[in-house]
């Protein structure tokens, strides 16, 4: 019986480990090529998190979805560098710091592009179910992490990897806006069309935030503050 059960986990961990549905053990050699793979967008912090270690950036651009979408680490502007799009959807001022930490402790940092918008410092913003700092390469003291052995865990072995990979091995189905390999998010303009451009397109997040803000009666300048409050407590 335990020769049975040790086959179907080797077997349950070969085929999650090559369908790989959260890419954390294949990276695409090609930075503009298009990962293809509908559940990367939900565990788009622990993909990153070893994509950092594997591709060792020594520049970044950081912040939320603007930059995801908006951001590209090849534009000529920006000053020589290996670059790499580390934006986080919906991500918070402390998981965007977190993961800041991480990269400059697998190499050291030459330049960081860092988008700052209302939304990252509301203190009623939770973390995402992806986001779990222990698996990054340093704590918020700059002290470094041990291997964090549940990811693979989790990634080979779990039922909800093998129901990914699954879905994988059927075919990936269609995707409007897959993460690429330097990354961004291969951008759809349609929607930003639809909202009249980028700048109406953001005015308008700001106004919602700003009306939820006055709703909850706080000040944008106090937020820092608050969720500074909540973690360093």
């Amino acid at each position: 019986m335990l020769t049975i059960v040790l086959v179907l986990l080797v077997m349950i961990g070969g085929f999650n480990g090559y369908y790989d549905p959260y890419e954390i053990y294949h990276f695409p050699d090609n930075d503009l090529a298009a990962i293809e793979k509908p559940e990367l967008e939900s565990h788009l912090r622990l993909h990153k998190a070893y994509v950092v270690k594997k591709v060792k950036p020594d520049s970044i651009l950081i912040g939320t979805s603007r930059v995801l979408v908006g951001m590209d680490p090849h534009n000529s502007a920006l000053p020589a560098g290996r670059w790499y799009n580390l934006a986080l959807t919906g991500a918070s001022i402390y998981e965007i710091l977190r993961y800041i930490q991480h990269a400059n402790a697998v190499r050291p940092l030459k330049t960081i592009v860092l988008d700052v918008e209302y939304g990252s410092f509301d203190p009623y913003l939770h973390h995402k179910p992806d986001f779990d700092e222990t698996r990054l390469a340093v704590d918020r003291q700059g002290n470094t992490n041990p291997v964090f052995l549940k990811d693979y865990l989790r990634t080979l072995f779990s039922y909800d990897a093998l129901k990914d990979s699954l879905a994988l091995a059927t075919g990936p189905g269609d995707l409007l806006q897959p993460i690429l390999g330097d990354g961004s998010r291969e951008n759809d303009f349609r929607s930003v069309v639809r909202a009249g451009g980028h700048r109406k397109l953001v005015d308008g997040i700001s106004k919602r935030l700003l009306k939820i803000y006055h709703q909850r009666q706080l000040h944008p300048i106090d937020i820092r503050q608050k969720r500074a409050d909540l973690y360093l407590a």
